[in-house]
């Protein structure tokens, strides 16, 4: 049935074209759809491209403009790299160009200084020359007559030269006598010397036939060379001629079959000419006058004695220590020397692969086989190893029983070393063929000892030693090769030479507790001389040879001399006192007087300060101090609470004044008495004062000691002024007061002028009391030596104008200023003569010498704790309680 209205149902014919409809509106909306996506797509692919396109092009430009820019700052930098080099480059040849400059500068001065030298050697030679003939023509026969003795000299000059050189052609070293001893052990060979040579051509023209006789000997022997000289020295003052025998030596040297003999010889030459030039050092004056003799002193040199009379095979093979290899070629020394290095106890003495594989660990360069026995330090050179040579010396004596000439075979060394190695190795050499020793105290020991006791041979120089120990300490430090050793102490615990331990800590103290107290008193003294010319007859009386009178022209005589006597302590009734003594005239010893004052003096001070002794003087505070110390003041050690002990707590004080000092030791208190002397110091002594007082300081007899530097220079000279006797000895043992002179120089080494420049303002206390404050005398003066030549001049009544201040020993005279100085002396002292100058002179060197070294004093007390004044030189003062 149909519906019909609204709700009628829709027929499937109407549906089916709806349905067409709705599918074709679909499908095209579908592809308007895709249509319009695409083209969304296509934009939106345009708009990334477009915007991809932006952002490379923005990053390339980036990317160039940074590349531009990182060219430009390149191109800067190459650029200013290359200016700084160009300046470097400049820079370095400106430099280079300077530098050549200065060398070539330097170059020329060099010159123009080496051309001035010349010129001016070449004009001191030729004033010398000139001198010389000038001295000859006035002592000769040519006096008067200049030109026809200048053509005089030269012909003498050119015979002296022919007679010289005929004397040394003439000369023929030859062996005149000869001496032996100790059954021709010992001998001695004469060479004498005929003709006028120098210890040069004596050496050279001798040494062919020094080492002609050496090649005839048979070695080893020991040689020693001594020459025996005339040495000659002039007084400057007396011109006497003193001549001595003087015997310089070389030292003994071993000769072996292999030792450079040449060599040798030129050593003990160098050494004999070095024992001359010491000599002359030490004693200055002396020259060589005349070599007479050369002595050859040959020792045989044997190691071994009281051989047996037997016959070789049983003397070598009864010791059961030489390993005799049977080889069948001639590397017999290359099998020995390394067996020695590696023994074995069984079939040593055959030739086994192992001893041939073992050879190879060696250096066997430079040597040819059969090995000569001169070869053999070859093989030590190559592999730092030493070998010692042995062989058989047959000798004739008389046996016994004294009827008949045997031949006694005695073991020899051949050769030398001379070097120290890391092994030492021996070997025995018979019939040109080597063996080992395999050990060389049973080889030797019985030829050097009877009773069968082992000994210990060094293996350098064959000294031989009752233990081993003995013998490595002696092999460190063996003489023959030269050597010297340090001993250094010993730590706790370790063994020491002797064998024992080393039980405490081995430390060098200060001892000398006693020098930490004051020396109550000194002397300070100076001399002032005249410089005289020696009087020509003289030299004439005396026939002093030729040049001797140009070389001792001046002598220095004493003129005046003072002293003064001072103290650092507050002693009571002592007063600082000055002498000052003139000469009188020509006849008066000056020094005989001055040398005798000062004597009196030292006397006069015992008699007052050292005879008595001040009780002590103790306060409250010092007994509180006693009390309370716990260790002794001088040398820091603990009392001993045993009142018989020298360690017991005592009270040390001052017997010149009485002044508690502190607790002491009682050994520490009585060490710590009165110093036995009083020294005298003078600024350079060594140098000079003592050469003008040293004969008169025992004119009288009196006991004069010294510790001398030399033949005319000492350390410190010691006169014994009276004796003393010794406290509690029952006996009435004495023992010497001295007056010991003493050198400030050697402790302060520098001239008394810079010395008073850095002493303080307010330090010239002396100066000021003996002489004034003007602070014109707070400097050396100056004085005119060279002027000043006899006694006469001194009464002059005027200062002298400034060029008589000329020294010629500093060739310069004095400044201005200095001579403004002298004036201003002159005139504040009321100088009448110059005697009067040199005594302001004089006492102004005095005081200044005493206030330096009384400011040293105070300095060396406050620094090291010590007082100078009991040494001799600064160096004394190095080990301190500190």
């Amino acid at each position: 049935m149909e519906s019909t209205g609204q709700n009628a149902p829709i027929s499937d014919k109407k549906f089916a074209s709806i349905e067409r409809m709705r599918t074709d509106v679909m499908e095209k909306a579908w592809e308007r759809g895709l249509e319009i996506e695409g083209k969304i797509n296509n934009r939106f692919d345009e708009l990334i491209r477009k915007e991809k396109r932006k952002i490379v092009g923005k990053e390339v430009k980036s990317a160039a403009r940074q590349f531009q820019k990182r060219r430009k700052q390149t191109e800067a930098n190459a650029k200013r790299e290359i200016r700084d080099a160009k300046k470097w480059k400049s820079d370095i040849a400106k430099e280079e160009k300077r530098r050549r400059k200065e060398v070539t500068d330097w170059k020329a001065k060099a010159q123009k200084w080496k051309k001035e030298t010349q010129r001016l050697l070449r004009n001191a030679k030729a004033r010398e020359r000139r001198a010389e003939e000038n001295r000859r023509i006035a002592e000769g026969k040519w006096k008067g007559k200049k030109k026809f003795a200048k053509v005089q000299l030269k012909l003498e000059d050119k015979l002296n030269k022919i007679r010289n050189q005929r004397s040394r052609l003439s000369f023929t070293p030859t062996i005149t006598d000869i001496k032996h001893a100790h059954g021709k052990t010992v001998s001695e060979y004469t060479i004498p010397v005929t003709a006028p040579l120098t210890l040069k051509q004596v050496l050279s023209l001798s040494k062919e036939e020094v080492l002609k006789l050496i090649d005839s000997l048979k070695k080893p022997i020991k040689v020693q060379i001594r020459l025996e000289c005339i040495m000659e020295k002039t007084d400057p003052i007396t011109g006497e001629v003193t001549t001595d025998t003087y015997y310089p030596s070389s030292f003994t040297s071993s000769i072996f079959p292999t030792t450079n003999t040449s060599e040798k010889y030129d050593e003990a030459t160098e050494k004999i000419s070095k024992d001359i030039s010491e000599y002359q050092k030490n004693g200055s004056g002396w020259t060589l006058k005349k070599t007479v003799k050369m002595i050859i002193k040959v020792t045989k040199y044997q190691i071994v004695r009281g051989a047996g009379f037997s016959e070789l095979p049983k003397f070598i093979t009864s010791k059961k220590t030489v390993i005799n290899i049977k080889n069948k070629d001639d590397m017999c020394f290359k099998y020995v020397v390394t067996r020695a290095l590696h023994p074995v106890e069984k079939k040593a003495n055959v030739v086994s692969k192992l001893l041939k594989e073992q050879t190879e660990n060696y250096n066997w360069e430079g040597l040819t086989f059969p090995v000569a026995v001169k070869d053999v330090k070859i093989f030590s050179e190559n592999n730092n190893i030493g070998v010692n040579v042995f062989g058989i010396e047959e000798i004739m004596e008389t046996d016994p029983d004294g009827d008949r000439l045997i031949a006694a075979k005695y073991v020899q060394l051949l050769t030398e070393l001379t070097e120290e190695y890391e092994k030492v190795i021996n070997l025995f050499w018979h019939d040109d063929h080597f063996s080992t020793i395999k050990c060389l105290s049973r080889l030797l020991s019985s030829q050097v000892s009877g009773n069968g006791k082992s000994e210990h041979f060094c293996p350098y120089c064959l000294n031989h030693f009752g233990t081993e120990q003995l013998m490595n300490s002696h092999t460190k430090d063996c003489c023959e090769r030269g050597r010297q050793r340090t001993i250094f102490p010993v730590a706790v615990g370790d063994t020491k030479a002797n064998g024992k331990k080393q039980e405490e800590k081995p430390i060098i103290t200060f001892k000398n507790h006693k020098h930490t107290t004051d020396v109550p008193f000194s002397i300070q003294a100076d001399t002032e001389c005249m410089i005289m010319d020696i009087p020509d007859e003289h030299w004439e009386n005396k026939k002093v040879g030729q040049g001797t009178r140009k070389r001792f022209r001046k002598v220095h005589v004493p003129n005046m001399a003072g002293f003064v006597i001072t103290s650092n302590m507050k002693i009571e009734g002592f007063e600082p006192t000055m002498v000052i003594i003139r000469k009188k005239d020509d006849d008066h010893d000056l020094m005989k007087e001055f040398c005798k004052a000062m004597s009196e003096a030292v006397v006069k001070l015992y008699d007052k300060h050292f005879k008595s002794k001040f009780p002590i003087n103790m306060s409250p505070e010092d007994e509180r101090d006693y009390n309370s110390s716990e260790r002794c003041h001088l040398c820091l050690g603990l009392p001993s609470p045993d009142s018989d002990s020298i360690y017991q707590k005592v009270r040390d004080h001052c017997h010149f004044t009485g002044k508690y000092r502190g607790a002491a030791h009682s050994i520490c208190n009585l060490r710590a008495s009165k110093p036995n002397f009083i020294p005298a110091l003078f600024h350079n002594l060594e140098g000079y004062d003592e050469h003008l007082f040293l004969p008169s300081l025992a004119a009288n007899g009196e006991n004069v000691t010294s510790i001398p530097l030399s033949e005319e220079k000492h350390k410190s000279i010691s006169k014994e002024v009276l004796k003393t006797r010794v406290p509690g000895n029952k006996e009435g043992k004495t023992k010497a007061f001295n007056l010991r002179f003493i050198d400030s120089a050697n402790f302060l080494q520098s001239s008394l002028q810079k010395l008073a420049e850095n002493l303080p303002k307010d330090g010239f206390n002396y100066l000021e009391k003996f002489v004034g404050k003007d602070p014109v005398l707070k400097q050396k003066g100056v004085f005119p030596y060279e002027y000043i030549d006899s006694m006469e001049k001194l009464n002059e009544t005027c200062l002298l104008p400034k060029e008589k201040f000329f020294s010629s020993l500093k060739k310069e005279g004095i400044s201005d200023e200095d001579y403004t100085r002298a004036h201003e002396v002159w005139n504040r002292f009321e100088c009448e003569t110059l005697w009067d100058y040199s005594e302001v002179y004089l006492k102004t060197d005095i005081t200044i010498l005493t206030d330096v070294f009384e400011d040293f004093r105070k300095m060396a007390k406050k620094t090291y704790g010590l007082n100078p004044l009991w040494y001799y030189t600064a160096p004394d003062c190095l080990l301190t309680q500190h």
